[in-house]
């Protein structure tokens, strides 16, 4: 008979500021709006995570996060957005600065239904947005972060799967290649509450409430 699990209990008081951290009960992510830091469990200890975030616009504005990931796909060469459209075969012009500007993959920091999450994914990097960003929790709603980073990370041969053209011939090589990230960082983005979905209007996004509703029962 294997041991029962000890449970493990940690202080939801910021290591930082000494204030009371905050967080869905489903988040692996506690947020300190005192010194606006955000904290997550490592073992019997809280660990500081680095994020960002987009200045909303409104005071009713939802943040809500996202995974932004610089990763090595070996043996792929795909490392700047002229790479990605090349190998998408998206309707683009390649600009000359494209061959230098670095590709990140974005995937949503909550859990959704595979379709949603897909596509959400895949509007995020081809869009590569670029918004000025601030280390700053503000009294804005922010959405639990529910999806961890080495997840968002392993999704990212899916993504690149459903963009790639044509596939049959990028397969073979994308189902064996290796997901080494570089850099990993959660980015809130602000998105304008309406009747049925979230909007972000920059980005031409929008993400349905419903949805959001059903995926916390993930």
């Amino acid at each position: 008979m294997l041991p029962e699990k000890e449970t493990v209990f940690v202080s939801g008081i910021c290591p930082d500021c000494g204030w009371d951290l905050e967080g869905h009960f489903n988040s692996l992510v506690l947020v300190c709006k005192n010194c606006h830091t955000l904290w997550r469990t490592r073992g019997n200890k809280l660990g500081k995570i680095k994020y960002t975030s987009e200045k909303p616009k409104q005071p009713d504005d939802v943040m809500i996060p996202f995974w932004k990931i610089k990763a090595d796909l070996s043996p792929i060469a795909i490392k700047t957005y002229a790479d990605l459209v090349r190998m998408g075969n998206l309707p683009k012009a390649i600009q000359p600065e494209w061959e230098n500007k670095s590709l990140y993959f974005w995937a949503p920091a909550f859990k959704l239904q595979p379709k949603i999450f897909l596509r959400l994914s895949t509007q995020f990097v081809i869009s590569q947005p670029d918004p000025s960003l601030e280390k700053k929790i503000r009294k804005n709603i922010h959405l639990p972060i529910t999806l961890p980073s080495a997840e968002a990370t392993q999704s990212i041969k899916i993504t690149l799967a459903s963009m790639v053209r044509p596939l049959k011939d990028h397969l073979p090589v994308l189902s064996m290649a290796t997901v080494v990230p570089r850099e990993i960082g959660l980015v809130f983005l602000p998105f304008e509450p309406r009747h049925h979905e979230y909007v972000n209007p920059d980005l031409n996004i929008a993400i349905n409430k419903n949805i959001l509703a059903l995926s916390e029962n993930l």
